[in-house]
């Protein structure tokens, strides 16, 4: 009697095991996924080595300012959303980010140099593109080089920033 209730007690177990992991597996590829950022393009609001709370759900609607996760290639980037919208023209002059002829009111603390562009600016962005800038701008390895990115290679909207170290 007693290995009967061991077997039970076991199936039990596995299918509460199994049923645990399936619920984790959905929620990381549909809703919320956390990873460590290495890197030093999110400076300073992301440093090296930071826990990062990224919403995937609705990663394709980024509004302009939204701290994002990207991928070029197999690298994985952070960087800020500037323009998100079809039609609009960014344009970088005199250490100034300019949207549709706006200067951008940023709190970043180092220019962005029209000399540090690969692409050709200004950029007019079609649908479903984003233009993104590292908040570290003497790191170009943003839309400044790879041109607008498609929001297919966006990984999601960082929403929780965890420092593990460097205090």
């Amino acid at each position: 009697m007693t290995s009967r209730w061991k077997y039970w007690f076991l199936l039990r177990f596995a299918l509460r095991l199994a049923l645990v992991l399936t619920a984790l597996f959905l929620v990381r590829a549909f809703l919320f996924r956390v990873q460590f950022y290495y890197g030093g393009a999110g400076f300073p609001a992301v440093r090296d080595g930071d826990l990062l709370g990224v919403s995937v759900i609705g990663k394709s609607r980024a509004a302009a300012g939204d701290l994002v996760l990207w991928r070029s290639g197999e690298t994985v980037c952070c960087g800020r959303v500037i323009a998100c919208r079809e039609g609009d023209t960014v344009s970088i002059e005199d250490g100034g980010v300019f949207v549709n002829g706006l200067l951008l009111g940023e709190d970043s603390f180092y220019p962005a140099e029209p000399e540090s562009c690969a692409t050709a600016l200004p950029v007019t962005l079609s649908a479903g593109e984003v233009f993104i800038l590292n908040d570290y701008r003497p790191d170009n390895s943003d839309s400044r080089t790879c041109g607008p990115i498609s929001s297919d290679d966006l990984i999601g909207i960082v929403i929780l920033i965890i420092r593990t170290r460097g205090f």
